[in-house]
C-alpha cells in the first residue's frame, strides 16, 4: 500500500506475514491513560466511559499504534468473589481472597462477563473504543491467565503453598478459572477486542521453573489454544524473571 499506513493496516499486514511500512509502535498505557486523562484510578477501574476516553487522550498524545483496555490482573477473581480494593492512586490490590478453605472451590461459578463485578467495565470501554477508533486502531484487552486468577482466589501465599501440598486442588481451581478466562475472551472478542494474555504471578520472580511447568504452562497453552480457534496471533506477557 501507498503512503503511511494507519495502525490498523499494519498489525495487519503482520499478522499476514508482510511489511507495513514500519513496525507497529505499542507501548503498555494502562493506567498512565488516567493521568492523561486527569482522573484518579477509582474512576479509570470502574467507569468503561472514562477508561475508553482516557485510553484516546493518551493515542492522540503519543501516536503509539494501538489501545489499552486494562485495570488490573485481579479483575476475574473479583468477579468470582474475591475482594479487591479500588484505590485512588494505584491499582486495584487483593484485600480478602474468596477461598479459605479448599472445599468452597467445588461452589465456584463462571462470571458473566456481562454482569459479573467489574467486567462490563471492560466491554463498555471496548464497545466505545471500537466504535470511535475501531477503524484504524486495534483494541487489545489484557486477560489475566488461570494461574494468576487462582492466587487471587486464593490468595498468592496459599495458592502457592497448594500446589505443593494439595496440587489436586490447585488444578481445580485452576481448571474453573481457564473456563471464566475463555468466556471473558470470547466477550472481549465479540465486542471488538484482541486478547492479550498476562500472568505476572507465574513469572520466575515468584515461582520455580518445575511449579510453571505443572501449574502454569499447561493452562496459558489451553487458552492460547482455544484463541487460536479465532485464527489470532496470541500474546502472552508474563513480567519479572523468567
Amino acid at each position: 500500500m501507498p503512503g503511511e499506513m494507519n495502525p490498523r493496516e499494519r498489525w495487519g499486514l503482520l499478522l499476514i506475514d508482510e511489511f507495513p511500512d514500519r513496525p507497529p509502535v505499542f507501548p503498555l498505557i494502562t493506567s498512565h491513560s488516567a493521568k492523561i486523562g486527569g482522573i484518579d484510578m477509582i474512576k479509570y477501574s470502574t467507569r468503561g466511559k472514562l477508561l475508553a476516553e482516557t485510553q484516546i487522550k493518551a493515542q492522540k498524545r503519543y501516536g503509539h499504534d494501538g489501545l489499552s483496555v486494562f485495570t488490573d490482573v485481579g479483575i476475574i477473581a473479583e468477579a468470582m468473589g474475591s475482594k479487591y480494593s479500588i484505590r485512588e492512586f494505584d491499582v486495584p490490590i487483593l484485600e480478602k481472597p474468596l477461598i479459605e478453605n479448599i472445599s468452597q472451590i467445588d461452589d465456584l461459578i463462571i462470571p458473566d462477563p456481562q454482569n459479573s463485578g467489574r467486567l462490563p467495565v471492560y466491554l463498555e470501554a471496548i464497545d466505545i473504543l471500537f466504535e470511535q477508533k475501531g477503524d484504524v486502531l486495534p483494541i487489545f484487552a489484557y486477560i489475566p491467565c488461570p494461574f494468576t486468577t487462582s492466587a487471587g482466589l486464593r490468595g498468592t501465599e496459599n495458592f502457592l503453598m497448594d500446589t505443593v501440598l494439595d496440587p489436586e486442588s490447585a488444578k481445580k481451581l485452576l481448571d474453573i478459572s481457564l473456563k471464566s478466562a475463555i468466556e471473558f475472551c470470547d466477550a472481549c472478542i465479540l465486542a471488538g477486542a484482541l486478547p492479550i494474555m498476562v500472568d505476572p504471578l507465574a513469572s520466575g520472580s515468584v515461582i520455580s521453573r518445575k511449579t510453571y511447568a505443572e501449574f502454569a504452562k499447561p493452562y496459558q497453552k489451553a487458552m492460547i489454544d482455544y484463541l487460536h480457534r479465532y485464527d489470532l496471533d496470541i500474546t502472552l506477557h508474563i513480567w519479572g524473571y523468567f
